[in-house]
């Protein structure tokens, strides 16, 4: 059977509606504002975003949403959005991490022998992070940290580190050059949500609609330097 599945990602100042099939992109409709267009657009992207890859959105087998961690605002609006979907028609909703989305983006040049440090800015000198290796596993919890001096130092272990995200500035204030292998300051795009999601799909990890929430995670704590992952 097919798989038609439209993707939402509003956990950052980007607003994102992207639908995959069978996990190939038909179309993406996004759009990035200071203003935090969500609540405005969002529900115009998605029928754009359906016309665009000429279906009805009576046509999707799944709802796929990032869940986070991000901006409240936005994850409310667009979780809310994806579990009213799938409720009215009936298909399953699968959730993705925000910072998976960024270490799958097409932008990233994922140096050999380097691995990825997924950001989104929070407030101040607080980030939300997770490290991946290149290609795109997770190798570290997702957490929400206050970028210090060191605080990554027992995670990269002089191993070369790209950045992907919106944080870009304030890490680059802590991490030492010798292991800078370059950034890409990007937002998580729905675009890019295509293969995690349907790996989810073949998991069978799909959310129960009524019960699913956004995954907010504002925990910042200073001074604590992030744990090695066990397999570096």
């Amino acid at each position: 059977m097919t798989s038609t599945v439209l993707s939402i990602e509003t956990s950052t100042l980007n607003c994102s509606v992207a639908i995959h099939q069978d996990g190939v992109l038909l179309s993406c409709v996004e759009e990035s504002s200071s203003a935090y267009i969500h609540g405005e657009k969002l529900h115009l992207f998605i029928e754009q975003c359906a016309a665009e890859a000429n279906i009805q959105l009576s046509d999707l087998t799944a709802v796929g949403v990032s869940k986070g961690p991000g901006s409240y605002t936005g994850l409310r609006i667009g979780v809310s959005a994806a579990k009213g979907l799938a409720f009215s028609l009936n298909i399953p909703l699968y959730s993705v991490d925000s910072l998976d989305v960024l270490a799958n983006s097409e932008f990233l040049s994922r140096p050999k022998d380097s691995i990825i440090l997924a950001n989104i800015d929070a407030r101040r000198m607080e980030i939300y992070g997770a490290f991946y290796e290149v290609d795109g596993t997770r190798i570290t919890e997702i957490s929400a940290d206050i970028v210090e001096e060191d605080i990554y130092t027992s995670i990269h272990r002089g191993r070369k580190v790209e950045l992907a995200g919106d944080a870009q500035e304030k890490l680059l204030e802590v991490l030492p050059s010798e292991i800078y292998a370059g950034s890409k300051s990007v937002f998580p795009s729905a675009k890019d949500m295509g293969s995690l999601i349907q790996a989810k799909i073949k998991a069978g990890r799909e959310e129960d609609v009524a019960y699913f929430e956004p995954f907010y995670l504002k925990d910042f704590v200073a001074g604590k330097p992030r744990k090695s992952p066990l397999n570096l």
